[in-house]
């Protein structure tokens, strides 16, 4: 019987740490997420002239993007955002996507990423 229950509880932890909500899957994503949230924030900066800045929020459930102003401004999800502040942080992640994962090319098509910007 102990052997079972020692057995249980080895799929147990298994099952746990395969859990795409809690376990190390979710944790990649966040770490995955954070390594890059500088990068996208210098490129958002650089696109604003220092105006926002970007922060992941990402947990079992959500994946966020709140952008926060240097007036104080501070809105939960970039979906929330203007046209053009969407613009900007959507080609600053992506950028920054590239720059950290993508070793393979030299060549970046953008096509039309500039059509809401002001």
């Amino acid at each position: 019987m102990n052997e079972l229950e020692a057995d249980y509880e080895d799929v147990k932890i298994i099952r746990d740490a395969l859990n795409p909500k809690k376990g190390l899957i979710n944790e990649f994503i966040v770490n995955f997420m954070n390594k890059n949230q500088d990068n996208v924030n210098e490129l958002v900066k650089m696109g604003t002239n220092g105006k926002f800045a970007i922060k992941f929020e990402v947990n079992s459930k959500d994946f966020y993007i709140n952008v926060m102003s240097n007036d104080g401004d501070f809105k939960r999800d970039v979906n929330i955002c203007s046209g053009g502040e969407t613009t900007i942080i959507n080609l600053s992640l992506s950028l920054s996507l590239i720059e950290n994962f993508s070793t393979d090319y030299n060549v970046l098509m953008l096509d039309e990423f500039d059509s809401t910007l002001d």
